[in-house]
């Protein structure tokens, strides 16, 4: 959906909740009473304009779009948060792994390491997803999705559902950097020691690739950890 998807006024919210839930509306059955006729009318434009409602011969209707849109959103038309959906890889060449480090201004406030990777984009199906991500890293994706994990860290505001699939880098030294992130090999022996202040459940993640386990669905709660299978 388009990101010019919003209400920005509770006379947009009642004209959005009155389609919802009603279907099409005439002008004067639509206008919340004690409204003026030339306000109720601004905001309907805004919200044709936005491609959220359209007029008719008749009145007003929610349009496709504004119908998707509507569905997807909470009671009062925001978008709910929800947990973000993620692809990681697991890279390990001569008993290193790939790690992606954050830049140090925003690790401050964030974890410091973690696998790379990147957001699913959406409408793509898994494997399609982290192979295009692979290729902006100039990674190869070696095989099928290996497992997943949810992720919660309650004090950090973060909940991420994390898919993981098998990579490889290509021959010689590598290095990536966006000055967001940088990538580079670690040896496997350090990133297994990475406390979680820094790393997050990256060790656990690691640790259970090493030992044949990462299935599906890993649960893993900060501050502590839980790697019960779902």
């Amino acid at each position: 959906m388009s990101d010019t998807y919003f209400l920005d006024h509770h006379i947009q919210t009642a004209i959005v909740e009155t389609l919802h839930l009603r279907g099409g509306q005439s002008f004067s059955s639509l206008k919340p009473r004690g409204i003026e006729n030339s306000l109720f009318m601004y905001h309907i434009r805004k919200l044709i304009t936005r491609g959220i409602v359209e007029k008719t011969t008749t009145g007003f209707v929610l349009t496709a779009n504004g119908a998707r849109w509507a569905n997807q959103t909470d009671h009062r038309y925001r978008h709910p948060k929800a947990p973000r959906l993620l692809i990681q890889f697991i890279v390990i060449r001569d008993n290193a792994i790939l790690v992606s480090e954050r830049a140090a201004h925003m690790a401050e406030h964030l974890n410091h390491y973690m696998l790379p990777g990147g957001l699913h984009s959406f409408g793509s199906e898994g494997t399609a997803a982290a192979s295009s991500i692979a290729q902006n890293f100039q990674l190869t994706l070696t095989g099928a999705r290996l497992g997943s994990a949810e992720i919660i860290l309650p004090g950090s505001d973060y909940h991420a559902l994390v898919d993981y699939y098998p990579a490889s880098a290509p021959a010689g030294p590598y290095r990536y950097d966006d000055g967001i992130f940088s990538m580079g090999f670690m040896p496997l022996a350090d990133a297994l020691q990475l406390p979680h202040e820094s790393a997050n459940f990256m060790p656990d993640i690691i640790a259970l690739y090493q030992q044949g386990e990462l299935h599906d669905r890993h649960l893993f709660i900060g501050p502590h950890t839980e790697t019960t299978p779902r």
